[in-house]
């Protein structure tokens, strides 16, 4: 029971962070393309 509990959370957390991840990506891209005009 625990294990399943600590399995879903640490699979959360993957995905927020992936999550995160992308969104990083796309400020990324908006900063670069605004640097290069």
């Amino acid at each position: 029971m625990l294990r399943m509990v600590i399995h879903d959370n640490s699979v959360k957390q993957k995905k927020s962070f992936r999550g995160e991840a992308k969104q990083f990506n796309q400020h990324d891209r908006i900063l670069n393309s605004l640097l290069k005009q």
